[in-house]
């Protein structure tokens, strides 16, 4: 993965793509993620199952819940707040309840005003919702689809312009071989982009937050740039794993990157040198995993058993499995094998991982048991680049990275000597029993996680600014 993705920098350079513009528009920046997913291989976030039948499903069921919010959490009857949170919908259950683990826990201090809005999750939203109070941008997410699918502010590009995205497909192809047409991501992008920045505008006009407080903000380039045209910050929580080749995160030194958040408050010190940020360092600000700690904590009393905890997620769940099944095999190992699947995979692992279901592996499909509670019931686990792995770390596993494509997200780990690498079941077998390695928890994840949060949001609402760097 890191020489394609040296590849493919090397080409957006060579073209000077974040040079190209509509309407004030930096088209890079919108698509510069989903077109690296045709260049790698994997799909586009939510091209997943398109088939007819499923699209005309999906049509109806989100002009459904479109009209629902007309009058149900509708977000644009909202009054004023000093914070606006934006979640992405996906939610864990505990004890019957869903939460959005990133904003919640600040949600619950009762220390801000602040007003949640939720993107749906496979055109849904879990409830009953821990979060309150909460509206759904339903009548944004799907408006825009409906402005779309009529064919209104759809972009038109110049021929320059046409000839820039012709010679982009043709040096894509030369780098990396036969592939889709990109053509067909940027305008869906550029449309998606057109039809919703108005709306945005005008929603963060009507509630007038003093700072954006965000959950990943790859995928959410209008919102921030909403936000920012109307001076108020974009701050970021940490989601997931920052590592150099995430192109989200990481850009070339010295080019003007907007939108990007104007903060990023990450999980630890460790994370702050894991990417080339187009921000300065002070803007980054370690604040720890509050969700983490707690889960840390209601577990601190349970015992593990003889257990390896699989860690899976797409991409690398084909090759994980399978390990996972010969491990359940093979006689060197006694220990139980227990897969997690990522809840994008909870829908369609049956016919994805076919091999599962008639071996001795126990599959763990939906929420419970949670995560934390797999994690505290065992004493080993197996992951190739899934950010649960460093979360797994804080319960004392033994840690191990499965050595296939895209194992290079985890190797700091490895290099730090709180993991091992393995790529066999016979190296798995070898090491397996001999205790869990050292691991500075507070480097990858700061201490005191919900005070550092205070904090640092009470700083940002009384003098937070837009960054204005290039």
């Amino acid at each position: 993965m890191k020489s394609v993705t040296r590849k493919y920098e090397i080409v957006e350079r060579d073209l000077e793509l974040f040079d190209l513009e509509l309407e004030d528009v930096q088209i890079w920046r919108l698509v510069r993620k989903p077109v690296f997913s045709l260049v790698s291989g994997t799909e586009p976030e939510g091209q997943i199952g398109r088939e007819p039948g499923r699209v005309f499903r999906e049509y109806s069921k989100a002009l459904i819940a479109f009209s629902k919010n007309l009058v149900y959490k509708n977000p644009l009857l909202s009054k004023e707040h000093d914070i606006v949170s934006v979640g992405n919908g996906r939610r864990k259950q505990v004890d019957g309840i869903y939460y959005d683990i990133y904003c919640d826990p600040i949600l619950e201090m009762d220390d801000f005003d602040i007003l949640h809005l939720e993107r749906h999750w496979r055109l849904e939203h879990p409830n009953p919702a821990a979060t309150h109070p909460m509206r759904y941008l339903d009548i944004i997410t799907h408006g825009s689809a409906i402005l779309r699918a009529l064919g209104l502010f759809r972009p038109e590009f110049s021929d320059v312009e046409q000839q820039r995205l012709r010679d982009l497909q043709s040096a894509l192809e030369q780098s990396f071989g036969t592939m889709p047409s990109v053509r067909p991501v940027i305008e869906n992008r550029v449309h998606r982009h057109k039809t919703t920045l108005d709306l945005f505008k005008y929603l963060l006009g009507k509630i007038d937050p003093e700072l954006l407080l965000i959950v990943c903000s790859y995928g959410q380039e209008t919102l921030m740039q909403a936000s920012q045209s109307q001076s108020t910050p974009v701050v970021e929580l940490q989601h997931g794993v920052i590592h150099p080749n995430n192109l989200g995160y990481s850009f070339p030194q010295d080019t003007p990157v907007r939108p990007f958040p104007d903060y990023l408050l990450v999980w630890g010190e460790f994370w702050r040198q894991n990417a080339d940020f187009p921000l300065p360092n002070d803007r980054i600000i370690p604040v720890g995993y509050p969700w983490l700690e707690r889960g840390v904590d209601r577990y601190a009393g349970v015992t593990p058993s003889d257990q390896v905890l699989f860690i899976s997620q797409p991409g690398y769940g084909y090759a994980l499995s399978q390990l996972a099944v010969a491990c359940s095999e093979s006689p060197q190992i006694s220990y139980e094998i227990t897969y997690k699947l990522h809840p994008k995979e909870t829908d369609r692992w049956r016919d994805a991982y076919p091999w599962l279901l008639d071996s001795a592996v126990t599959v763990v499909d939906g929420q419970s048991p949670t995560l934390y509670e797999l994690f505290a019931r065992s004493r080993a686990q197996v992951g190739v680049a899934s950010t649960a792995v460093y979360e797994g770390l804080c319960f004392d596993l033994e840690t191990y990275v499965y050595e296939i494509d895209g194992a290079s997200r985890l190797m700091p780990l490895v290099d730090g000597g709180a993991a091992e690498v393995i790529d066999s079941v016979d190296a798995l077998a070898a090491q397996l029993g001999r205790g869990a390695d050292t691991f500075d928890r507070e480097y990858y994840f700061a201490a005191d996680a919900l005070p550092r949060v205070q904090r640092t949001l009470e700083q940002l609402v009384a003098s937070g600014t837009i960054y204005k760097g290039g």
